[in-house]
C-alpha cells in the first residue's frame, strides 16, 4: 500500500539523517602504528626502536602544506554521491506520483510505496558507486628520489628523516581529539587532512634507498589515502554521503599502517639498524 508523507518531511529527514550521522561520527582511533626513533638514548640489545610513528599523531604546530600540483596525491574525479542520492529520491517520487503532488489541508503530500526500502536502496546505490581506490594516490617510481646507496648509514638516515617529517606534520593536530570526541569539528578534519598531506609532500622528496622502495611507496599511498579521506569528511556539508562512506575506510587504512609497521621493524632487524 502506498504511504503518503509530507514533501518537506522526506527531504528534510533524508538530509538531516545523513548530517546526523556525520555530526555524531566518532573517530575510533585504532592503536597508532608506532615505531620510535630516539636519538638521545640508544635501545638496548641492538634491537630497532619501536616507538616512532608512521602516521601523524597529536602535536601543536600548523605544518607548511605549500606544494605544487605534481606533489599532490592523485585523487580521481568522482560524482557527488549526495546529488546522486537526491536524484534517486526524486526519480522514485516521480514514479510513485505520476499525477503530481497532492494537497491535503494546505500541505503538499507525496506517495511512497516503502520509505524504508527506498532509504536502503539509496544507501546501497551510493555505496556501490563509492570506491576507496579513487582516494589512493598513484605513486610512480619516476616521481621518487631513488638511491642505489643501501648502506646502513643511508638506511638509518632515511628512517630518521621519515620520523622527523611525521613529527613535524603531527604538530597541527590537537592532542586531545582522540580522547575527547566532543572537540571534533570540521576544522579538526581539515587539520588531520593537512597533517597527512604535509607528510606526503615532504616524504615523496626523500632520498630513498632502493631496498626500501616498496615500504616507501606504501607509506606514501597510505598517507595520501588518509589525507583524501579526511578531505572528504571535511566536505561533509557539501556531500555528506561520500563523507560517511569515506569515513568507514579509516579502520582499514589504520590496519594497513600497522602492517607496514611490522614490515619496517622486520627490515630494521634484518639490517641490524638501531636508532
Amino acid at each position: 500500500m502506498k504511504k503518503f508523507i509530507i514533501v518537506t518531511a522526506i527531504i528534510a529527514a533524508g538530509i538531516a539523517g545523513a548530517y546526523f550521522i556525520i555530526l555524531n561520527f566518532s573517530y575510533q582511533q585504532t592503536t597508532a602504528p608506532k615505531i620510535s626513533f630516539n636519538t638521545e638514548e640508544q635501545p638496548q640489545n641492538n634491537a630497532p626502536a619501536k616507538d616512532f610513528s608512521l602516521s601523524p599523531i597529536a602535536g601543536e604546530q600548523q605544518p607548511d602544506t605549500t606544494t605544487n600540483a605534481s606533489q599532490q596525491p592523485a585523487e580521481k574525479q568522482s560524482n557527488n554521491l549526495t546529488e546522486l542520492a537526491l536524484k534517486q529520491i526524486t526519480d522514485s517520487l516521480a514514479q510513485n506520483n505520476p499525477g503530481g503532488l497532492q494537497t491535503i489541508d494546505d500541505q503538499q503530500w507525496i506517495g511512497v510505496n516503502d520509505p524504508d526500502q527506498l532509504a536502503q536502496d539509496i544507501a546501497a546505490n551510493a555505496s556501490g558507486k563509492f570506491n576507496i581506490n579513487d582516494l589512493k594516490p598513484v605513486i610512480k617510481d619516476s616521481d621518487l628520489n631513488i638511491s642505489s646507496d643501501n648502506s646502513k648509514e643511508n638506511l638509518t638516515n632515511y628512517f630518521l628523516s621519515l620520523n622527523q617529517i611525521i613529527r613535524d606534520s603531527s604538530k597541527s593536530i590537537p592532542p586531545d581529539i582522540f580522547t575527547d570526541t566532543s572537540k571534533i569539528s570540521l576544522t579538526t578534519f581539515n587539520q588531520l587532512a593537512n597533517a597527512y598531506q604535509a607528510s606526503f609532500n615532504r616524504i615523496i622528496k626523500l632520498e630513498t634507498p632502493s631496498s626500501l622502495l616498496s615500504i616507501h611507496k606504501k607509506e606514501l599511498e597510505l598517507l595520501g589515502t588518509e589525507a583524501n579521506i579526511y578531505k572528504k569528511i571535511a566536505n561533509q556539508t557539501t556531500d555528506p554521503m561520500t563523507a560517511i562512506l569515506a569515513s568507514q575506510n579509516l579502520t582499514d587504512v589504520n590496519s594497513e599502517f600497522t602492517n607496514l609497521q611490522k614490515d619496517v621493524i622486520s627490515f630494521m632487524e634484518k639490517s641490524k639498524i638501531t636508532i
